[in-house]
């Protein structure tokens, strides 16, 4: 797995920056029951909708040109919460895949799968549940989508995703090993701002429970 993004010498001589606003969604209405959620379509909870709504009053009009988002309902609708602007949902960037563990609790799966539970939990930035995913492959489609924002000059990009998806972005923009992924924070209704420059991707905030004040274009040229 690469770290830190290789951008193309043509991406060097023109200096591009994007800059990421990473939100996880909202609260859902499975969250509190420690359900399985992974690839499943759940809805934000009326927790996580006011949750995030609250999160928009420091949202602001800071410019933003691009609206991303998970394909999956609970992204889609944080981002509807977010901004009445219109979005583009992108599969690679949705939750793990938990396989044949999702919609089940936690408690469940360990009653009923232990075995695969323990080998899944020794190595789960290589092993997958039965029939989901390894991080390590939730990781490679997130390379693969972040590479292509790379690729715009002066780009800023509102993005709602989920835990998994965020902590392996992170991961990857940094050049941090996945093994560590799980030491980043990411809350529900949380925002992560990640710039990346031909001269060094940086974390200006992980996990914050609002939006920074809007910073000029010399401040995230910045290195």
């Amino acid at each position: 797995m690469r770290g830190n993004l290789c951008l193309s010498e043509h991406c060097r001589k023109l200096a591009i920056v994007t800059t990421l606003y990473l939100v996880r969604h909202g609260h859902t209405v499975v969250a509190d029951e420690g359900i399985v959620a992974g690839f499943n379509d759940v809805a934000l909870s009326d927790k996580g909708m006011q949750s995030i709504t609250a999160l928009k009053r420091s949202l602001g009009t800071r410019y933003i040109n691009s609206y991303l988002t998970s394909d999956l309902i609970r992204a889609q609708q944080t981002m509807s919460l977010l901004t009445g602007e219109s979005f583009q949902a992108d599969a690679r960037i949705k939750e793990i895949n938990f396989g044949d563990w999702e919609g089940l609790s936690w408690d469940a799966v360990h009653h009923s799968d232990p075995q695969a539970l323990n080998t899944w939990s020794e190595d789960w930035v290589n092993n997958r549940p039965p029939n989901g995913e390894s991080f390590t492959e939730l990781a490679e489609r997130c390379r693969r989508w972040l590479e292509e924002q790379a690729t715009e000059t002066n780009n800023t990009c509102l993005v709602t995703a989920h835990g998994g998806s965020i902590r392996a972005l992170l991961c990857i923009a940094l050049d941090i090993p996945l093994r560590c992924a799980m030491q980043f924070e990411i809350d529900h209704a949380s925002v992560t701002k990640l710039v990346l420059h031909a001269k060094g991707n940086r974390a200006i905030y992980v996990n914050r429970p609002e939006f920074d004040k809007k910073l000029d274009v010399a401040q995230n040229l910045r290195v």
